[in-house]
């Protein structure tokens, strides 16, 4: 068996059933193209795949990210994404080996930190756990999540389409909001303009002068991805809108603003103790991950890959 980099596969095919099996995530050549392009995240190589013969038995992606030090300064450092391998060749080590080349090449640029985001319920938890990644504790400032469920009366309202939206007014609000000295991911300027062209709809934002709230919904819920204003008074006005919604339950993943979790609590919201997903990290030189990071690390789910 051999490693090679992505844009080295011969046959699409391959690589499209082993995302689809593992993420029903259909990677054909465009969809794999059109996210390098948007996200400027997703540089070469994309990733490197391990090949049996013709056959690819597995894949780890790797990613350029930015990520904010407890003292200010922003530095560049790896991310690994689709960690994938086939069912017929699970335990053999060919995760462990691709992360192993994905660690190398993080190296080769200058990288001391890799980082990933998994689910404390997955077997591969285990292997980064074995491999030298350890949790990223959340900042002090950040609750997992909260929920409201209530009966509702009349039809779930809808969201209204907007036909213009102000990229940089929205990341002026993140910008400020992020601004302070702490351990965070960094976002490149157009990083909205970018998301919203293969992630998010434009429709799924709930914009107020002084701030925003990305959701999703369906018949019976309305989840809140992130969510940020500058003041009290905003975050009333957009919660009252995403309550208009009509949905018998809101939750919202990782709450990061002391002042919007002391509203939920005053709107009855239920706080959840721990979250099962969760980011990972592993130092690749001498640098320890509390040296650089402190007691707590901040991220929104809009940050995930």
């Amino acid at each position: 068996m051999r490693i090679i980099a992505y844009d080295e596969l011969k046959d699409p095919t391959q690589f499209a059933i082993l995302a689809d099996s593992a993420f029903n995530w259909t990677a054909t050549p465009g969809r794999v193209a059109e996210r390098r392009k948007l996200d400027s995240r997703y540089r070469d190589p994309f990733g490197f795949g391990m090949l049996d013969g013709r056959t690819l038995a597995g894949f780890v992606g790797v990613m350029d990210i930015k990520v904010r030090t407890r003292f200010g300064e922003v530095i560049s450092a790896g991310g690994i994404h689709n960690v994938m391998t086939r069912p017929d060749y699970v335990r053999k080590g060919i995760a462990a080996r691709l992360l192993s080349r994905a660690h190398t090449h993080f190296r080769s640029k200058g990288y001391v930190f890799s980082f990933l985001f998994t689910l404390r319920s997955l077997v591969a938890w285990r292997l980064y756990d074995r491999l030298g990644y350890v949790e990223m504790p959340l900042s002090g400032r950040q609750a997992p999540a909260v929920y409201r469920v209530r009966p509702v009366r009349g039809r779930p309202a809808r969201l209204r389409p907007r036909s213009r939206l102000d990229y940089s007014a929205v990341e002026r609000v993140f910008d400020e909001h992020w601004g302070e000295k702490r351990s965070a991911f960094a976002r490149d300027p157009g990083w909205l303009r970018g998301r919203m062209k293969w992630r998010v709809s434009a429709r799924s934002l709930i914009v107020d002068r002084e701030g925003f709230a990305y959701v999703e919904t369906d018949k019976d819920a309305t989840s809140i991805y992130e969510f940020i204003a500058r003041s009290r008074p905003a975050y009333e006005r957009l919660l009252g809108r995403i309550e208009a919604l009509n949905r018998p339950a809101i939750v919202h993943y990782l709450v990061h603003d002391p002042m919007l979790l002391k509203l939920y609590r005053l709107r009855g919201f239920t706080l959840r103790p721990r979250a099962f997903f969760v980011l990972m990290a592993k130092p690749l030189g001498h640098l320890s991950l509390r040296s650089a990071f402190g007691p707590g690390f901040s991220w929104s789910p809009f940050d995930q890959f």
